[in-house]
């Protein structure tokens, strides 16, 4: 359903997910499942004459790692704001991406693995139906597409899983109170 339309950009809303098509007179619509939020994106296509001008690169693409005053690993950029990477913290949390090292490594969660899990469950969203997902915090943006802050990944909630289920083993594994 196209919501408005100026001479360069068109708002588009199809089902739960926003697009905001910046062109010189095409539309653009996506068709998705119903969700639990709603996802934005910023969708930069040629004007009539073909010229394109790509999106400033986000502050993302500007940070460094680094790690913030409790260990997590971060990107920070020149000012100082921090941009946490939903599937580093679950890696981190892991301290491996293998569960077989992980199950066969020190009998005691280190600090960095600790925060890590802390750090997971303090920013954990939780739905409707009572599933957890992990949202990133900031915009990002690839080539002609921008993804507007507070959107999830796939990828980045198979890793969070996964490294609960490596807690989970862990948990059976070293601590005698299980």
């Amino acid at each position: 359903m196209l919501l408005f339309s100026t001479p360069t950009v068109n708002y588009v809303q199809v089902n739960s997910i926003q697009i905001k098509a910046i062109t010189g007179g095409t539309q653009v619509t996506f068709t998705s499942k119903k969700s639990n939020s709603s996802v934005q994106f910023d969708v930069y296509e040629p004007d009539s004459s073909g010229t394109m001008k790509l999106p400033e690169n986000v502050g993302f693409w500007k940070s460094k790692l680094s790690t913030d005053e409790d260990g997590m690993i971060a990107l920070v950029n020149k000012d100082g704001q921090y941009y946490y990477n939903i599937s580093s913290v679950a890696f981190q949390a892991m301290n491996s991406r293998d569960l077989k090292v992980l199950t066969k490594s020190s009998q005691k969660l280190s600090l960095k693995q600790t925060k890590a899990l802390e750090w997971l469950n303090k920013h954990k969203v939780v739905l409707n139906n009572g599933s957890y997902i992990w949202y990133y915090n900031f915009p990002l943006n690839y080539n002609n597409i921008v993804v507007i802050s507070s959107w999830p990944s796939a990828f980045s909630q198979a890793a969070v899983i996964y490294a609960y289920i490596a807690f989970i083993i862990y948990q059976f594994t070293y601590n005698s109170s299980h």
